[in-house]
Parts: structure tokens; sequence; C-alpha cells
């Protein structure tokens, strides 16, 4: 006949090597949340990190190395802008200077800029203009110093000023082919007439729904009563 003590010893150590097992299982399942949070957490890490290392910063989308460059990208990329061939006057000119390169990227940032204002304003998220739009800082990238939506009224009175801010369109924008822009981006505020400028009109309210580039190059090229 068995002895009770050893049955009694018996139950006891098997009871505990089932409190251990349960502990055991408790244990581990702790184990695993805590090894599922802290994948979590790195996995949420390794995110953050890969997102900031990949993400593109402003103006890098239309950057190249030089402004013939960006307007080929900004052709071939941008859904709400129209650059004509004839917009490019001496291109080739201000690609040779020795400030190209940084003439380029600013020339990008202007186009990314002009890029996002021209897509809120078609979807009627933003109501004011371009100068409006980099003034109230949305992101745009471009400094609104750099902007004038108008021309002096002495330019506006001499009819050979006009001409000369007379442009080449799409027929879509005026049945002539031909319009007169007024509103501008300088590329660098100090400077003499080899300075880049870009002459645009803004349609993205109008039938086209795009904003249209009368003219890139220097200055010079588009003369002012006080220039």
């Amino acid at each position: 006949m068995a002895d009770p003590v050893e049955i009694l010893r018996l139950r006891r150590e098997i009871e505990d090597l089932q409190n251990q097992a349960l502990n055991a299982g408790i244990l581990a399942e702790e184990a695993n949340d805590k090894a599922r949070e802290q994948k979590e957490k790195a996995d949420n890490f390794r995110d953050k990190v890969v997102g900031d290392l990949v993400r593109v910063p402003i103006g890098s989308d239309f950057r190249r190395g030089s402004i013939a460059a960006v307007i080929a990208t900004v052709r071939q990329q941008a859904h709400h802008i129209v650059i004509p061939q004839s917009a490019e006057r001496d291109i080739d000119v201000l690609d040779r200077t020795y400030t190209a390169k940084p003439w380029a990227h600013h020339v990008a940032d202007f186009f990314v800029a002009i890029e996002k204002f021209a897509k809120e304003s078609i979807n009627h998220r933003f109501s004011g203009d371009f100068f409006a739009w980099c003034t109230d800082d949305q992101d745009g990238g471009f400094s609104a110093n750099k902007v004038s939506m108008q021309e002096s009224i002495p330019t506006m009175q001499n009819p050979d000023l006009v001409a000369a801010h007379t442009f080449e369109v799409s027929r879509d924008l005026n049945s002539s082919g031909k319009m007169v822009m007024v509103a501008h981006a300088k590329i660098q505020i100090r400077g003499g007439g080899n300075i880049p400028r870009i002459f645009f009109y803004d349609d993205t309210k109008g039938p086209t729904r795009k904003v249209h580039i009368g003219f890139i190059g220097p200055h010079e090229l588009v003369p002012t009563s006080s220039f």
C-alpha cells in the first residue's frame, strides 16, 4: 500500500511543476508581448528613419544641374505649367555663367512653388494669387520678395516696353497666340541685366486651368522704364 506521506509529497511536487509550467507560460506570453512591442517600436523607428532619408525636399523634384535641364524636367513632370519653346531666351548664355547652378536651383524652386500653388488654386483650396501664396508661406519654398504681379505705370505706358512684355502663348489661352505678361519672378534679387527672370500668367481659375510661362531668360531682354 502506498505511503500517504509519499503520495502527498508527489501531489505537491506535481502542483509545483504545474505552477512552474503556468508561470513559465505567463512569462513566455509576457515576453512575446514585450517582443512584439519592441519590434513595433523598432519598425516605427525604421520607417521614420527611412522616411527621413527618402523624403524629397522642396525644390528637388525639379532640381537639375542647369536651367535648360530644369525646364526640360518641368515640361515632363509638371501637370499645371505650360512652357512653350518660345519662352526660352538665351538659356545657353545663362547656363555658361559661374552662377548657373544656383540659378538653376532657384528656377526649380520657383517651378515647384508655382506647381503647388496651381494645384491648390485649381481645386479651390487657395483663393489668392501667387504672390499671396508665397507671402502666406504655403510650403511653396519661394520668397515673396522675388515675386511681382505687376510692372510700373511708366513701363506699361511705353509701347516699346509693352511690346517687350508680349509673349507667345497657347491659342487656348488667347486666340491671338500672344499675351502681355507683367507678373514675374526674380531669380536673384540684386544684379545686372544677366539675372534670370521668369514671366508668367496665372490662368488656374480660367479655361486652361494652367500657369503659362511667357519668358525665361536674362532680365535685359525684357527691359522696364527703370532698367
